[in-house]
C-alpha cells in the first residue's frame, strides 16, 4: 500500500545520549542538528531524491542500533486527558514491560522539541481532539528537567505527551512532524523486525494540521483505513474528545 507524503520538514538524525536508553537511541539535540530546511519537495526533482537517500541513510543507522531485549513500551490509556505530569511521562519512559510488541493506537503525532513552538503546541492541540497521543523520540536534550522546563514554557498544559523511540521505529518515522493512524489491534500483525505491517496504519508527514491529514487519509485509503479517517473527520468536526 502506497504511503501518504507531504512536506518534508524535520529529519531525525544521531544516536546520542546520557540516560538510561540513550545508548540505543537518537535525543532531540542529535534530532536538531541533523534537521533539514523546510522545504516542499515534488517526488520529481532532485532535492526529493536527495532527501529521501538522507532519510534512507539515518534508517540504516537507527536499524544498526542493538535494542534492548525484551524491552518495550507502554501502551497509553487514552481518553483520560488532565494536566501534563512530566514525572509520569518519565516513568513511562523508564518502564519495561513483557509485551514488547506494545503499540500505540488511535492517532499519533511523531514530534520534537526541535520544531516551531507554534507547530508543535498545534498538533498537542489537535491530536487531542481525536484522543491521540503526541510521540517524541527522547527527553529535551536527554535531561527530563529540561523537558519540564520546555513543556512550562510552552505552556502547555492539556494533551498526551509519551517519550516512546521504539514507536518511530514500529512506524518507520524518519521525519517529524509525522501523522500516523493506526487501526485497532495492529500489534496482531506485525513484521520480524517488529514494524507494524502497512496495511494496518496510514502515515502523511507535514507541518499540517491533524484535520487536514485525516482528510488526505479519507481520500487516499480504502476499507478499513479510509472507514477510520472518515470517523476520526466527524469528531474533530462535533469539537473533538476530551478538550
Amino acid at each position: 500500500m502506497k504511503k501518504l507524503s507531504l512536506v518534508v520538514s524535520l529529519v531525525i538524525g544521531g544516536l546520542v545520549g546520557q540516560n538510561a536508553y540513550s545508548n540505543y537511541y537518537a535525543d532531540d539535540a542529535a534530532i536538531k542538528k541533523n534537521m533539514l530546511n523546510e522545504n516542499v519537495f515534488s517526488e520529481n526533482n532532485a532535492d526529493w531524491q536527495k532527501a529521501q537517500e538522507k532519510a534512507a541513510e539515518q534508517r540504516k543507522a537507527f536499524d544498526k542500533v542493538q535494542m534492548p531485549e525484551r524491552n518495550s513500551f507502554p501502551n497509553v490509556q487514552v481518553g483520560q486527558f488532565s494536566n501534563i505530569d512530566v514525572q509520569k511521562i518519565a516513568e513511562r519512559y523508564k518502564k519495561k514491560v513483557n509485551d514488547e510488541k506494545k503499540t500505540i493506537s488511535g492517532v499519533i503525532g511523531f514530534a520534537s522539541f526541535s520544531m516551531p513552538d507554534s507547530s508543535l503546541k498545534k498538533l498537542i492541540a489537535d491530536t487531542l481532539k481525536v484522543n491521540g497521543t503526541v510521540v517524541f523520540i527522547g527527553f529535551k536534550n536527554n535531561d527530563f528537567k529540561e523537558t519540564a522546563k520546555e513543556i512550562r514554557r510552552l505552556d502547555i498544559r492539556k494533551g498526551n505527551i509519551q517519550i516512546n523511540p521504539n514507536a518511530f521505529k514500529q512506524y518507520k518515522v524518519d521525519v517529524v512532524p509525522s501523522i500516523v493512524m493506526v487501526k485497532a489491534n495492529a500489534e496482531e500483525n506485525m513484521d520480524e523486525e517488529g514494524c507494524v505491517m502497512p496495511e494496518n496504519y496510514s502515515k502523511v508527514t507535514g507541518d499540517i494540521s491533524v484535520e487536514y491529514a485525516l482528510e488526505i487519509m479519507a481520500k487516499g485509503e480504502k476499507g478499513e483505513l479510509q472507514t477510520l479517517a472518515n470517523d476520526y473527520l466527524k469528531q474533530v468536526k462535533r469539537g473533538g474528545g476530551n478538550e
